[in-house]
């Protein structure tokens, strides 16, 4: 961790101002993004995957997301956020999923500030390794 601060403490003015204005917004974005995706989901989710072939999603896969997000919870929610696959569709699988808006966003933008500050505390660290 002292080697982040550490890189943090080099950076010149620009990224510094990338750090102050530029990654909240992105944490916001994604939030909103992922609370669109959850209204979306909610209203409109049981239609859009009727659409979808059987033979591209299994009518059994849909129903042991929803099972897992019924029993997960808001946690789903925030490992969504850390696996590729769930990432895009965590958010709308909630919304259908019925869980509550109160219990998704926190756990939503919990997961959002945990990505957001993993990733850039990771981009980071070469910058404090280099001299």
């Amino acid at each position: 961790m002292s080697h982040v601060l550490e890189g943090i403490l080099r950076l010149p003015p620009p990224p510094a101002l990338i750090l102050v204005f530029a990654l909240p917004a992105l944490e916001a974005s994604a939030v909103i993004g992922d609370s669109v995706g959850y209204v979306i989901g909610q209203r409109y989710g049981e239609r859009l995957l009727a659409r979808i072939p059987n033979r591209i999603l299994k009518a059994e896969h849909v129903q042991r997301t929803e099972d897992s997000i019924r029993r997960l919870g808001g946690k789903a929610v925030f490992v969504g956020r850390f696996t590729a696959a769930l990432r895009a569709l965590v958010s709308g699988m909630a919304g259908m999923s019925r869980m509550g808006y109160r219990t998704f966003l926190p756990w939503n933008a919990l997961g959002g500030t945990t990505w957001r500050w993993g990733s850039w505390c990771w981009a980071i660290s070469p910058a404090a390794s280099t001299g």
